[in-house]
């Protein structure tokens, strides 16, 4: 029978409420598995406990652990697919983190499915068994082979680079902005996919160091009615390595603010330009000071379909492959346009 390696953070998968009425971390792994009946028919499990805390408390040290125990879970012949059990608040970073970061010769083309749950271990109807067994189903399937980092919630398997947490308490939460999900797995544990690989959405890799134990600092601007320079001026200050803007509709924002980013992009400060809209792509459409012609004229990137959190992250990994010495701006400005040619 072939094997699934499953590694555990914690999340509200792994959270029952206290003698204080409180909700905390308290399910290891191994009590999660407990709870799925019949798993031996599904796959050999092996398990590793990388820490139990809430998905708000995730770093990127932590990331980059569970990046380098992937790795060495995959190397293992025995193992057929990678799940990873975490909080759903920021499932879709860690994911689209490891989407970009893993390339098939990191993973051997082998799975890499996450899965968490929106409903707590001792609440009734709880989904995390469901959505675990469902992950299990999916990392030892063999049309899993050779696709994305994959997000199993409620059913549906969603690609990294679009999965998105739509809804903050439902268990139908998750969606794919831009795309519909990839597949399914059916009520008797049938996995099913709907596109071919091709059509999936790809997201172009950034290899980076295995050894790193932390990723750049990049902070995420938010544009608002009103906003000013101050916010950019104090970002600079505390030392961040580049800025992400969550400008308005397809990437737009007011003069002030415009002329923050001129200052920051002749001191090599990247500006990658995202939209706070749910749907459609950041791009330069408009010609008046701060609209995106005049971001793209004076250096800005546009980060096309990725939400500002994952541009976020997708800024990181690019600065992390580069020296002190090295200018940033070209190197984030060729990498944000690989985005647009993988859509």
């Amino acid at each position: 029978m072939q094997g699934v390696h499953i590694i555990f953070t914690g999340g509200t998968i792994a959270m029952r409420t206290n003698d204080a009425g409180l909700l905390v971390p308290a399910s290891s792994g191994a009590d999660l598995l407990k709870a799925i009946p019949q798993l031996e028919n599904i796959a050999a499990i092996s398990t590793e406990q990388l820490c139990n805390i809430a998905s708000a408390h995730l770093t990127a040290e932590i990331w980059l652990q569970t990046r380098r125990a992937i790795i060495t879970a995959c190397a293992d012949e025995d193992v057929a697919g990678v799940v990873l059990v975490q909080g759903t608040d920021t499932l879709e970073e860690t994911a689209f983190f490891l989407d970009a970061s893993l390339s098939s010769s990191d993973t051997h083309g082998k799975p890499i499915v996450l899965t968490g749950a929106m409903r707590n271990a001792d609440e009734p109807n709880a989904d995390g068994p469901r959505n675990l067994r469902n992950a299990i189903s999916i990392a030892v399937s063999a049309h899993s082979l050779n696709k994305p980092v994959m997000a199993c919630m409620f059913g549906k398997i969603h690609a990294a680079r679009a999965v998105q947490k739509q809804h903050s308490t439902r268990t139908d939460a998750f969606v794919s902005t831009h795309h519909t999900p990839i597949g399914q797995v059916t009520d008797v544990g049938e996995v099913v996919f709907f596109e071919p690989q091709s059509s999936a959405p790809q997201t172009p890799k950034i290899p980076i160091s295995n050894a790193l134990n932390q990723l750049p600092k990049v902070d995420i601007l938010p544009i608002y009615v009103g906003a000013d320079e101050g916010a950019f001026n104090n970002s600079i200050a505390a030392g961040t390595h580049a800025i992400v803007v969550q400008a308005l509709g397809a990437g737009n924002l007011n003069p002030s603010v415009f002329a923050a980013i001129e200052r920051a992009l002749q001191n090599d400060i990247p500006i990658i330009i995202a939209t706070r809209c749910w749907e459609g792509n950041a791009e330069p459409h408009y010609g008046y000071i701060g609209g995106g012609q005049t971001l793209a004229k004076i250096g800005a990137c546009f980060a096309h379909d990725l939400p500002a959190h994952k541009a976020r992250i997708y800024a990181q990994l690019l600065l992390a492959q580069l020296d002190q010495h090295s200018k940033k701006t070209p190197h984030i400005q060729q990498g944000f346009a690989q985005l647009i040619a993988h859509p």
